[in-house]
């Protein structure tokens, strides 16, 4: 519904700027994405009531649906956001886990900076309040995402992908923490509460609980030039650890050597992955395949784009068009020999700019940030949300883990050839470990150079 609605902003935007363009691929929605049925957005499809009951999870207190959305197009945008900032340079993302540390946030969000959030989570970025109510746009309530959460949290094999939440408060005496927000964050994010001196030692503190809860694959997360120094207040921190194995391994003495060619223009030899698959994506815009993981709930999709598409408008494309979602739902079936690079690496970004261009611009000003639902003394500002990942895909499975930390601060007032096709993935291509039980990517990422 939310890309209904880019292109109803957009037929909007042309009755008011004729002769107007934009720089940006998203402005240019085609009519194509949408039908007649879908133009008028109705009252009735956005009022739904707290008490809702979810049959297929057996869960009073969300839309499932609605939810699903929500976290796909916040994931897929934020992840064109940062791939259209990055310079032929390997991208990996978790929005599934700043989503889940915003969803924290937001419930210490008061006033306009709560709206922010909430409409960012919901899906609708930088959306005036007077034309959301004129097209009738109702977000979910944060109660919504609670008890979404709660139900993710209790539901999950921690076997397979496992989060941890955590609120770390300095032990400044003029930061008194909401009793309300400490409840919501540990009855519904199982979050643990930390209040400690904020040093060095913190550091290490701090960094061995995110080593701990990602499998030791990120380590040293935090140090003072992130932020993490006396001046900080608070930090929300996220980590999700996802361990898959395939459901059909490849064979280690099938691997295949052959050329890379990188973004950059440069080739590599690197190792490649060799397996029939009958799960394919083959159009105008990209091929690719998926490969199902042993537990069931959650696939690995990979897309490259065809040599005459750019990089840029497919990043887009992924979120415009549910192009994930469509591969994992609606994938030809025909057999083709596959090649996937064998390939392992870490990625950190600061998330900041990304988030203020999808709408969230209070919570960072100094001035205007309202957090009272958070503290009862003292006023907070988020200086900065760091995000870091880590993924190995080898012949056995996929390792993925992610770490984010919303750092808050105190304002300063205070093979064999087959006769078959063939899909080498021998270019940049795009890829994510999707969850089938929430129809939405937990990791999403982006290899150029290999």
């Amino acid at each position: 519904m939310k890309r209904k609605i880019f292109a109803i902003l957009s037929l909007l935007a042309l009755t008011t700027a004729v002769g107007c363009s934009s720089k940006e691929p998203e402005t240019v929605i085609s009519s194509s994405t949408t039908d007649s049925s879908e133009q008028v957005i109705s009252q009735d499809t956005h009022d739904i009531p707290a008490d809702t009951y979810d049959t297929a999870k057996n869960v009073k207190g969300f839309d499932k649906q609605r939810m699903s959305e929500n976290i796909d197009v916040f994931s897929t945008y934020m992840f064109y956001k940062t791939c259209k900032n990055a310079d032929k340079e390997n991208v990996l993302l978790s929005p599934f886990s700043v989503y889940t540390s915003l969803s924290m946030l937001e419930n210490g969000a008061n006033g306009d900076t709560f709206t922010e959030l909430n409409q960012a989570l919901n899906g609708y970025f930088n959306l005036d309040e007077a034309l959301m109510e004129f097209m009738r746009i109702s977000p979910l309530p944060k109660e919504q995402l609670n008890n979404f959460a709660k139900s993710y949290n209790d539901n999950s094999d921690n076997k397979v992908f496992s989060m941890a939440n955590a609120f770390w408060v300095s032990d400044d005496d003029s930061l008194v923490p909401n009793s309300d927000f400490l409840s919501i964050s540990h009855d519904y994010y199982d979050s643990e509460f930390f209040r400690l001196h904020i040093d060095s030692s913190a550091l290490k503190t701090i960094n061995d609980w995110v080593s701990a809860k990602t499998n030791e694959k990120i380590t040293d997360f935090l140090d003072e030039k992130s932020g993490v120094n006396p001046d900080a207040a608070a930090i929300i921190l996220n980590a999700v650890s996802f361990e898959g194995e395939w459901l059909a391994e490849y064979d280690a003495e099938e691997m295949y050597t052959d050329v890379f060619h990188n973004a950059d223009e440069t080739d590599n030899i690197i190792s490649y992955l060799v397996a029939e698959e009958s799960v394919l994506v083959d159009d105008e815009f990209a091929k690719g395949f998926v490969k199902e993981y042993k537990d069931g709930n959650f696939s690995f999709a990979v897309l490259m784009p065809n040599e005459n598409v750019d990089y840029n408008e497919y990043a887009y494309r992924l979120h415009s068009n549910d192009v994930f979602k469509n591969c994992i739902k609606n994938c030809d079936g025909k057999t083709a020999l596959t090649y996937l690079p064998k390939f392992s690496f870490d990625y950190d970004c600061s998330l900041v700019e990304v988030l203020q261009s999808m709408g969230i611009q209070r919570a960072f000003d100094e001035q205007s940030a309202d957090f009272s639902n958070m503290f009862e003394g003292g006023s907070v500002h988020v200086k900065d949300v760091l995000h870091k990942t880590h993924i190995d895909v080898n012949e056995k499975g996929t390792q993925a883990q992610a770490a984010t930390a919303v750092i808050m601060e105190k304002d300063a007032m205070a093979v064999v050839e087959q006769e078959m096709e063939k899909i080498m993935i021998n270019r940049p291509f795009f890829f994510c470990i999707y969850d089938n039980s929430i129809d939405a990517p937990v990791f999403i990422g982006a290899v150029q150079v290999l």
